[in-house]
């Protein structure tokens, strides 16, 4: 099996974007955990939201999909912090103006996560390691059998090009 330049490249991509799923999920799972831990729980004040949207090419209709951030105020240690989630919180029922339950890092006061999501990004996470490692698995089966083949290519060449009998010894060929 010859593997041509853009396979390689290819395969190489993929793997690499796999891998990326691996650690990116991981990343998740750990803030998670650590949040779910070591995070203190206060309550916070929906001040203001950004909004952010794609378009959606899954239909035909091409719909435009909203994302809802939101900027919330809170005190920490006498100080008030003012952050940007860092999920989009489209399923909340809470408004600009509405106290909301958040978990923060004490260590990172401006890093927090919306309680009602925190299972929601432990299954992200979750689903992130199952796929990446899936894919990451596929794919170092995939180039470990191209280089295999390879070898066995390179090897064959080499005993095709010497003329070796089936008799014939390494140690003869010195």
């Amino acid at each position: 099996m010859k593997i041509n330049f853009w396979f390689g490249l290819l395969i190489s991509l993929f793997l690499l974007l796999s891998v990326g799923g691996v650690i990116g999920g991981s990343v998740m799972i750990f803030k998670n955990i650590d949040l779910r831990l070591f995070g203190e729980k206060t309550t916070a004040l929906i001040v203001d939201t950004e909004i952010s949207s794609s378009l959606n090419d899954r239909d035909y209709k091409h719909t435009q999909r909203t994302y809802v951030y939101p900027i919330v105020e809170y005190t920490v240690d006498g100080k008030l912090i003012r952050s940007k989630s860092h999920s989009s919180a489209n399923k909340i029922k809470e408004d600009i103006g509405d106290e909301i339950a958040i978990v923060y890092r004490k260590s990172e006061p401006d890093y927090f996560a919306l309680q009602v999501q925190l299972n929601e990004n432990l299954l992200a996470g979750s689903v992130c390691i199952i796929i990446g490692g899936l894919f990451t698995t596929i794919f170092t089966v995939i180039i470990v059998h191209a280089y295999k083949d390879r070898k066995m290519e390179r090897e064959k060449k080499l005993f095709e090009e010497h003329n070796f009998q089936s008799g014939t010894s390494k140690k003869s060929l010195r």
